[in-house]
């Protein structure tokens, strides 16, 4: 179990990378500069098809062991089920903004900024809720048969 749990804090590693690069880039934009728009949008690319086809995949194998499920992390399992939607729905904000800004089309800074903004919260939340409570769970509950 030790790998896995390893193997998803990697994975959140690399997202936080992400998460302030694309930071590091609102910064520019909310002081009116201009952002490197094509890096955002390839990095909203990049979880898009990142969280879709290989971390929520792998995350939705640990968490429907009946173990997890019915055990004691029911509730972590509700809260980062929960979290997926907002996360989804900001990241979809954020990059039909790209989109728009990208074929010169007009686009409301603060919903730019409101965008980015939700989306880094609520990836930075889901990361806090699994680092803080999921793999704690995780390690005390699975066995090495897991």
């Amino acid at each position: 179990m030790d790998a896995i749990v390893e193997s998803f804090r990697r994975d959140h590693r690399e997202i936080e990378a992400l998460l302030s690069i694309l930071e590091r880039e609102c910064d520019i934009f909310r002081k009116a500069g201009r952002p490197d728009y094509e890096l955002m949008g390839e990095i909203t690319g990049h979880f898009w098809s990142f969280l879709d086809e290989y971390y929520h995949p792998k995350e939705n194998v640990v968490l429907n062991l009946p173990r997890i499920r019915n055990g004691l992390c029911g509730d972590i399992v509700c809260n980062i089920a929960k979290e997926r939607a907002p996360a989804a729905t900001s990241l979809q904000t954020l990059d039909d903004c790209l989109r728009d800004i990208l074929d010169d089309q007009r686009v409301l800074r603060q919903a730019f900024d409101d965008g980015a903004r939700d989306f880094i919260q609520h990836q930075r939340r889901q990361i806090r809720i699994e680092e803080q409570q999921l793999f704690p769970a995780l390690l005390s509950i699975l066995t090495p048969a897991d």
